[in-house]
């Protein structure tokens, strides 16, 4: 873990990746804030009961996790590390934040029904929960050694 954390650092001195990483920080920050319905887009109706402590902490944490994952392999892309395991490495910070009231529509791509998506919805808490395990391992991941060698 050391090795990742002295990565990260050494990534976070860079002056424009950490404006990228505050300015991705922003942009998940508010679409997490839509998708959860934490604000209604129609009438921007601030719906008090759904600002809890879990919800404020997962969406620190995810739209942080995500942020610093896709700074970070935009910096491997540049640095022209292999493409391919940057790429995959994406995937997992553009999905894994998508609501639990979204799991509807997005279980209707891969055709199963809305019954099990609407009881997906029910346990958005575990959801939230697996997605910012996924960005931790991700991150950790994305920062050991082993996959990327920084300069």
């Amino acid at each position: 873990m050391n090795p990742q954390l002295n990565t990260l650092k050494k990534f976070l001195n860079n002056k424009r990746y950490l404006v990228l990483v505050i300015l991705l920080f922003i942009a998940f920050s508010i679409m997490l804030i839509f998708a959860w319905n934490l604000i209604l887009i129609r009438d921007m109706y601030v719906r008090k009961d759904l600002w809890t402590y879990w919800n404020i902490f997962f969406l620190i944490s995810i739209s942080l996790l995500s942020s610093l994952i896709i700074s970070y392999n935009i910096k491997l892309i540049k640095d022209q590390v292999k493409l391919k395991k940057s790429l995959l490495s994406l995937l997992p910070s553009f999905f894994v934040s998508a609501c639990p009231t979204c799991a509807p529509l997005i279980l209707s791509f891969i055709s199963t029904t809305y019954a099990i998506g609407m009881n997906l919805a029910k346990v958005g808490f575990y959801i939230k929960g697996a997605s910012l395990i996924l960005l931790l391992v991700t991150l950790i991941y994305v920062l050991s050694p082993k996959t990327c060698k920084t300069k």
